[in-house]
């Protein structure tokens, strides 16, 4: 029911800045390379998203679902819109300030962790991520055991290449849940050592 009923797909991270900058129509916000590329299979060298033939052998309801997704997205050195009123009002900053294309946490924090070519970052959360990039200019070859490898999904002028492990937060939480049935007094020395 809720597929039929809806216009569009929308990731998290395109609808914040979208949000943040008062874009209400789906056809004029600004969707970022990064969740595109990773997460739908975005690419520039065949146009954007998959075509409708290669969607529609997957589920015909994807088909309708295509006509709705644009054929660019942007990287995060790119302005999504200007800062609203409501919200400049509500975080005390100035209407109209440039805001960001959205990114993922994960690649996000790799710029924040200084990413440059030849390193690895690996951002451990909910789920593990492993990035490096490239420079565009580069070309790749297939890299098995990488989740994509998209261009600008990272920095501006990179390829930016993933691999991680889905749920790695949540396997830890249900691993201590497991070890520790009994919760803080029964401890996890004990029950690992048992």
């Amino acid at each position: 029911k809720v597929f039929e009923a809806a216009h569009t797909w929308v990731e998290i991270a395109d609808w914040i800045p979208a949000f943040l900058t008062g874009t209400t129509a789906p056809g004029q916000l600004k969707r970022g390379i990064c969740a595109a590329g990773h997460k739908a299979m975005f690419h520039p060298s065949w146009g954007g998203y998959p075509d409708a033939e290669f969607l529609g052998s997957l589920d015909q309801r994807l088909v309708a679902l295509r006509k709705t997704l644009p054929d660019q997205a942007y990287n995060v050195a790119d302005v999504a819109g200007g800062l609203s009123e409501e919200w400049a009002k509500r975080l005390g900053l100035r209407a109209g300030i440039p805001v960001a294309v959205g990114a993922f946490d994960a690649h996000l924090g790799g710029v924040g962790s200084g990413i440059t070519p030849g390193t690895l970052v690996k951002i451990i959360g909910t789920s593990t991520c492993d990035m490096m990039v490239a420079p565009l200019s580069q070309d790749l070859p297939n890299i098995p055991g990488l989740c994509g490898i998209v261009p600008e999904s990272i920095l501006p002028g990179y390829h930016g290449l993933e691999a991680g492990q889905s749920a790695v937060g949540d396997i830890f939480n249900w691993f201590v849940s497991a070890i520790r049935p009994g919760g803080e007094s029964e401890g996890s020395h004990e029950a690992l050592t048992r």
